[in-house]
């Protein structure tokens, strides 16, 4: 078997991690785990993958761009590439792990898709249903079928595993589309943190949303919201789970590959565009954040452009 299928890892296992399941391969990772219910992410991350999160047992909190939801046992959430997300344990919580399967798509598994089936628009309907659903107990075992006979294919190297994958997955989205199933968010934890640090780290969360081209310094921030800037910077950690600059650098890497993608603007040129002083230091920022260099980045999208245009 191909060896990326077993050891190419989207996200590094934790000791505490009881894996039950992974395999990654054309695009396409399926990824069972049992974490520790006080399991607590509190770190901003974000990746070119799309997710199909089916939450098995427990309930966690899940962070969309810093705004809290709540995930429930039986949810399935998902989540948009690139999208700013992390989890953390459900207020009030008593379970001692929590049990979840994702799906993984690459976007370019997306491109693929939408090049070869373009009336599906996956790419689309991601942004447009990223969020958190409800299901029936029903729709339950239908998505879980789906996760076993992918995990089933990617397992077992027959013949046609890669056309019965795609298959498996596009008849996913085609149901999913058909059920007109709305999203679900749970804004009461919205509510809940309405006050003290949550509302601060909210507001300035808001803030640099706005200004994160800027150079935005402590004190100005502490300035603007009325606070101390210990507190404000001790506030912002506990709540968002990364330090104010850290998240700043969050946003204007996501900035940065939007721009690779869509602009002919030099690496250069995009690193003072979003903010940067510094070419070398975006590098290295790009580079923490993506696994990947700026340039090179672009390297592989032109790339994929160029079998695409071979394809049609």
């Amino acid at each position: 078997m191909n060896e990326e299928v077993l050891t190419k890892w989207l996200h590094n296992p934790m000791e505490s991690d009881n894996t039950i399941y992974y395999r990654r391969r054309d695009g396409v990772a399926v990824e069972h785990m049992l974490r520790p219910g006080a399991y607590d992410m509190r770190r901003n991350h974000f990746h070119p993958e799309y997710e199909i999160y089916l939450l098995l047992h427990g309930n966690r909190q899940v962070y969309y761009d810093n705004r809290p939801y709540l995930l429930n046992e039986g949810n399935l959430a998902l989540i948009d590439s690139s999208r700013i997300h992390m989890t953390c344990p459900a207020p009030d919580d008593t379970d001692k792990y929590y049990e979840r399967i994702i799906l993984y798509l690459d976007r370019e598994k997306v491109e693929e898709y939408d090049r070869l089936f373009p009336e599906m628009e996956i790419g689309r309907f991601f942004q447009e249903h990223d969020g958190i659903y409800i299901l029936s107990s029903v729709e339950r075992q239908q998505i879980m079928n789906m996760f076993e006979t992918v995990m089933r294919e990617l397992d077992g190297g027959q013949r046609r595993s890669k056309t019965l994958i795609d298959l498996t997955i596009l008849r996913f989205f085609i149901d999913f589309w058909r059920l007109n199933r709305p999203v679900a968010y749970h804004m009461d934890e919205t509510e809940r943190q309405k006050k003290g640090k949550f509302a601060i780290a909210h507001n300035v969360s808001e803030y640099i949303s706005a200004h994160f081209c800027e150079e935005i310094p402590l004190e100005k921030l502490a300035e603007e919201f009325s606070v101390s800037e210990s507190y404000l910077s001790r506030s912002f950690k506990d709540a968002v789970g990364v330090g104010i600059r850290e998240y700043v650098n969050i946003l204007r890497t996501r900035k940065a590959q939007q721009m690779l993608e869509e602009t002919k603007l030099s690496v250069s040129e995009i690193a003072q565009a979003v903010g940067f002083d510094s070419a070398s230091y975006f590098g290295q920022v790009f580079q923490k954040h993506l696994a990947i260099s700026p340039s090179q980045y672009r390297k592989d999208l032109s790339r994929r452009g160029s079998r695409a245009s071979e394809l049609l």
